[in-house]
């Protein structure tokens, strides 16, 4: 069975990307993070969604780590490093203290696990090549 990979499901991923790492900590006081500081629910229900956003990271980065090697990821995190330094430093963009920062390093991290998630399906796209895992 053939899986197209197109734009959608790379928006799809960059979306999901962006909401998994938004909801542990983000500046708007709306994430997992400050639900804990909060005492709404109980402790299990936080249990229980902690344990399944950390599921999720676990198996992002795994799986980052795995097709794009740690070389690639060293890369993608240089780029977005230089990219981040390059608007940073232009004289129109104002510096928006330390919720902007905390906002453009969450971005990076969204970015970085997009483009882990992303990475096997438009290599294979554009050069035929299919990474499979090893299963034990």
């Amino acid at each position: 069975m053939t899986q197209r990979c197109g734009w959608p499901s790379i928006v799809v991923r960059v979306l999901f990307s962006f909401f998994v790492v938004f909801a542990v900590y983000n500046p708007s006081g709306h994430s997992y993070w400050h639900w804990i500081q909060q005492g709404s629910a109980g402790f299990w229900a936080k249990t229980a969604v902690g344990i399944g956003l950390l599921i999720v990271h676990i198996s992002i980065v795994t799986t980052t780590v795995s097709v794009m090697r740690w070389r690639g990821v060293l890369l993608i995190v240089a780029l977005l490093f230089s990219g981040w330094m390059a608007v940073s430093n232009h004289a129109a963009f104002g510096h928006g203290g330390a919720p902007g920062t905390i906002v453009v390093a969450l971005t990076g991290l969204a970015l970085l696990y997009a483009a882990g998630l992303s990475y096997s399906h438009i290599h294979h796209r554009l050069s035929g090549v299919t990474h499979v895992d090893k299963v034990w």
